[in-house]
């Protein structure tokens, strides 16, 4: 799944900077935060293996942060409609016995 969200100073000609901070949830084991610049346009994918994603933005100056969207790729997708047609092949063999 990607996260996708805009940043810009809140008053007119203040440069935008600050920090992205990540931290992402694994199964099995911990994963550390990772720290990104802050930039107008921002991108954070969340794989198969991150169960909860955290994202705080921490903008040095004030900042209107704007969410545009959250996109699940391709291949969750097709490992959706898969699940989804084996539990319908699954409903109809014991529904006919």
């Amino acid at each position: 799944m990607d996260y996708r969200f805009s940043a810009r100073a809140a008053i007119p000609g203040e440069t935008l900077g600050g920090t992205v901070e990540i931290r992402k949830s694994r199964w099995i084991l911990p994963g550390s935060p990772a720290n990104l610049p802050l930039q107008p346009s921002n991108i954070v994918s969340a794989g198969f293996w991150n169960t909860f994603v955290s994202i705080d933005v921490i903008p040095e100056v004030d900042a209107i942060v704007i969410v545009e969207d959250r996109r699940i790729r391709h291949l969750n997708w097709l490992m959706l409609i898969g699940l989804l047609i084996v539990l319908a092949a699954a409903v109809v063999i014991v529904s006919g016995r």
